[in-house]
């Protein structure tokens, strides 16, 4: 199974994009602090997040399989639960 979402992180705090429920809000939420290993996370409004992204990369969380990894436009950053390094670029 393959889970992703967006997310901007801005002043060492996360944001997601709103969800269009309030149990899968939840359920993102508690995926994302375990994958992200922070408490850190907000919901950002969709004024909230279009204001976000114009100074600030968005940002891609996966999970495929337990293979969790952060993709940008540049590269992806693989975790492998004690640490994380630069997997490869993207073209």
């Amino acid at each position: 199974m393959t889970r992703t979402t967006r997310f901007i992180k801005a002043n060492n705090v996360y944001w997601l994009p709103r969800p269009t429920s309030w149990m899968g809000g939840w359920a993102r939420s508690i995926w994302f602090k375990r994958s992200m290993q922070t408490k850190d996370v907000y919901f950002a409004a969709e004024d909230t997040w279009d204001k976000l992204i114009e100074d600030h990369q968005v940002m891609v969380l996966s999970d495929c399989d337990g293979k969790v990894s952060v993709s940008t436009s540049n590269d992806t950053i693989e975790f492998d639960g004690a640490g994380a390094y630069i997997a490869g670029k993207e073209t």
